[in-house]
């Protein structure tokens, strides 16, 4: 029992920020995640919501390269 509380309160995991540019718009966000695959993965999706519209736009802003992307482990 306290190996699971103890593994409950061991949150710490990564922040990442993604800049992107798609359509003419360049835009920045930072999410926090597990990992840092799953968190670039999240900030890309966040990035691309605000930058797109519809699925196809969506699809294609998540295959565009960042402009910039930088992850940091989180104390």
């Amino acid at each position: 029992m306290a190996w699971v509380v103890y593994r409950s309160l061991d949150l710490a995991g990564v922040r990442c920020e993604v800049c992107l540019t798609y359509g003419g718009r360049s835009q920045c966000r930072s999410v926090e995640g597990p990992n840092e695959h799953d968190a670039l993965m999240a900030a890309t999706s966040n990035v691309c919501a605000y930058l797109a519209s519809g699925v196809t736009d969506t699809l294609a802003c998540t295959r565009t390269p960042p402009t910039r992307s930088a992850c940091a482990g989180i104390p």
